[in-house]
């Protein structure tokens, strides 16, 4: 805690220790660097000469000079623009992300309206990815904090802004991401259920598809194994199938469900087990054929079969039989009919 607390501390000083003085202007405490010695028109050219060469740090020196000494002009507001930029260019995504938003706010019509949105979104995906913010959104302080909130404030930003553009798209399915990753799975599935209302057609609705049958899944496994979940997660793949039929990707979400069948199977396995245990194997026949009645394709019903052909001969009733069709659904039926098909 010690050790955390100097290292904040030397962190914090950094900035101080890095200029070499200030003074006042207009009021302001600013830097001697940050100090107007040319003309607006020169500055903002000097800065432009940076932009091309890709010199950020310069870039950063001269947008600030132009930001604190020529407020008013075009040129000032033009370079909270740059600033972003170039921020974003150095991999500091908080400032980047502050200086487009104030970009964006500071002008009714922003000539690089679009450019930010579209840069705003990369930062908003970068959090995704797993990039980190400095620690109380301040320059000096360590990389360490998670963007992942960021980054849904900043897709809701530009979901805003461009409602029909292919950023929307984009921006709808990375936050219902977001939220799946920590746990928010009802938000999830709403975010992505507006993603197919608003563009059933788009590329990521397909994608969209098989992310409703996994919430539904891990929902089964984390939350309880509601058989609600299981219907829904069907429904949702015959919608699939009517929206984009023979999408290659159905089969992606098929194999889900199956997965997801199997959790539930197993849950009736562990009942049927229990009731065998407790020697009351009538009751575990029960359950071991409705697993091979509601999952007949799961590995489950295949063990539950087994089980099966061990209890029936002993615990079932005399005159019944199971049989298993092709269709993998099991019929009892009465053990004379079988005796008269198999003399046939």
């Amino acid at each position: 805690m010690k050790r955390f607390f100097l290292c904040a501390i030397s962190a914090i000083s950094l900035p101080i220790c890095s200029y070499a003085a200030y003074t006042i202007k207009d009021g302001k405490l600013i830097g001697t660097h940050e100090l107007a010695t040319l003309s607006v028109q020169e500055h903002y050219s000097l800065g432009k000469e940076a932009l091309e060469s890709s010199n950020w740090m310069e870039l950063i020196r001269q947008s600030r000079i132009l930001v604190k000494n020529f407020s008013e002009t075009v040129f000032a507001q033009d370079s909270y623009f740059y600033l972003g930029l170039a921020y974003f260019n150095l991999g500091e995504l908080d400032l980047s992300n502050k200086y487009f938003s104030q970009y964006l706010t500071n002008q009714l019509t922003p000539k690089y309206f679009e450019e930010s949105i579209r840069y705003k979104f990369l930062i908003a995906q970068a959090f995704e990815q797993g990039a980190k913010r400095r620690l109380l959104g301040k320059e000096s302080m360590p990389k360490w904090s998670s963007g992942k909130r960021e980054a849904i404030e900043i897709y809701d930003e530009v979901i805003m802004a461009l409602p029909q553009h292919d950023l929307a798209i984009q921006s709808l399915f990375g936050k219902a991401n977001i939220l799946f990753s920590e746990k928010d799975f009802k938000e999830s599935l709403e975010v992505f259920q507006v993603l197919l209302r608003r563009f059933p057609k788009s590329s990521l609705a397909r994608d969209s598809y098989v992310a409703i049958t996994k919430v539904y899944k891990t929902m089964s496994e984390e939350e309880y194994a509601d058989p609600d979940y299981l219907d829904l997660a069907g429904i949702n793949i015959k919608k699939f199938k009517m929206d984009f039929p023979e999408d290659p990707k159905i089969s992606e979400a098929e194999e889900i469900l199956y997965a997801m069948m199997e959790v539930y199977a197993k849950d009736l396995y562990k009942t049927a087990q229990f009731y065998e245990r407790t020697k009351k194997p009538k009751a575990s026949i029960i359950y071991y054929s409705k697993i091979m009645n509601k999952y007949p394709n799961t590995k489950i019903a295949m063990q539950s079969r087994e089980r099966l052909n061990v209890l029936l001969p002993k615990y079932g009733n005399k005159e019944e039989s199971l049989i298993i069709p092709q269709n993998g659904i099991p019929v009892i039926v009465d053990n004379s009919s079988l005796d008269s098909a198999e003399m046939q």
